[in-house]
């Protein structure tokens, strides 16, 4: 499993970590390993906001990983307009957002 991304819900004061399994333990080799131990890097640099550096160790893990896609557009669009100061690199759903996460999985 990857931490994909820090969250904060409505309602709640701590965030929480969110995985993406990619494959049963068992199951894990080399490779499996060495992209999970690239985008926790690429999640470090992230949370460190060095966004630059973070979209382009994302994009080196290739198009075919849409997680490290989505976190490296996060991150080129923090290049160009950076976050607050306070940033902690939380990442807050709204219920707007909530909502329409929830219509995508068609569970409401």
């Amino acid at each position: 499993m990857r931490e994909l991304d820090l969250i904060r819900v409505i309602g709640r004061e701590a965030p929480i970590a969110v995985y993406e399994p990619l494959c049963l333990a068992v199951e894990a080799d080399a490779e499996v390993n060495e992209t999970i131990s690239a985008f926790a890097t690429a999640l470090a640099l992230y949370r460190g906001r060095d966004f630059a550096a973070a979209a382009t160790a994302l994009e080196a893990l290739g198009p075919g990983d849409s997680s490290a896609t989505r976190l490296a557009s996060r991150a080129r669009s923090l290049v160009s307009s950076p976050p607050p100061a306070d940033w902690q690199g939380i990442n807050e759903l709204s219920e707007k957002l909530l909502k329409a996460l929830a219509r995508r999985l068609n569970m409401g």
